[in-house]
């Protein structure tokens, strides 16, 4: 999760941080990246164009407050507005 918060999405273009309101029913954040290429592990050529991804972070808890702050608490960056 380190390298997804402090390498990979200060990587999009004109990021602004990410929604607190991507919690599903069962309190699980989920987050939808448009393009691979953020990741530097990822070869611009092994990519498509429109390539993208899901990441879905599960907690055991169901309680979405308690899991915001449980991402708040390792520096997530959510979006302040």
């Amino acid at each position: 999760m380190f390298e997804l918060i402090n390498i990979s999405l200060p990587r999009i273009p004109n990021f602004q941080g990410v929604h607190r309101q991507k919690f599903d029913r069962s309190g699980n954040y989920n987050l939808g990246l448009d393009s691979l290429n953020i990741f530097p592990e990822v070869s611009y050529d092994l990519t498509f164009k429109n390539q993208g991804c899901q990441v879905t972070i599960v907690f055991t808890s169901d309680s979405q407050e308690e899991n915001a702050e449980v991402l708040s608490l390792l520096n997530f960056p959510f979006r302040l507005f």
